[in-house]
């Protein structure tokens, strides 16, 4: 059991799929198919907080290349994506265990009030992205009171 990763229904019910699967090819006295990946959804693990005037964001990407990392702000969301590629065409590995995803991450933040997506910084070291973004603090407005005579008249 891998104790490092959140507890998923779905990655509990793929398990029991191929731990059946394997069961039923056994006792038909073959080999289980080789299936075809699919594609999945993979969300990188986060942690965002705001801390002195600013939120930051870290992602887990290890073993991505930086060039491969791509950030865009918009409409109070960030949204950071990367690619782990798999190795080029021709390498030739027999796997003994294979358990890293490869493919396309994607993680959406929504971005608190007053924050200036305009001045991201960003920066990756030992596998992890983090971003700064400053966030400006609420002004307060003044709001001019109207003092109304007794007849309705305003003074």
């Amino acid at each position: 059991m891998d104790f490092w990763r959140p507890w998923s229904p779905l990655a509990e019910l793929e398990r029991f799929r191929r731990d059946f699967e394997d069961t039923v090819a056994r006792l038909a006295g073959g080999e289980r198919p080789v299936a075809v990946e699919e594609e999945a959804v993979i969300e990188p693990s986060a942690e965002c907080f705001i801390e002195e005037g600013k939120l930051f964001v870290r992602l887990d990407l290890p073993g991505i290349d930086p060039a491969d990392i791509d950030v865009k702000a918009g409409e109070g969301v960030l949204t950071i994506t990367a690619t782990r590629k798999e190795q080029p065409a021709g390498t030739k590995r027999e796997f003994f265990e294979r358990e890293l995803p490869y493919g396309t991450f994607e993680r959406t933040i929504e971005l608190p009030e007053g924050a200036r997506s305009e001045d991201i910084r960003a920066s990756y070291r030992n596998g992890v992205l983090e971003l700064t973004v400053p966030i400006e603090a609420a002004r307060p407005k003044e709001v001019k009171i109207r003092v109304e005579a007794g007849g309705g008249e305003t003074k």
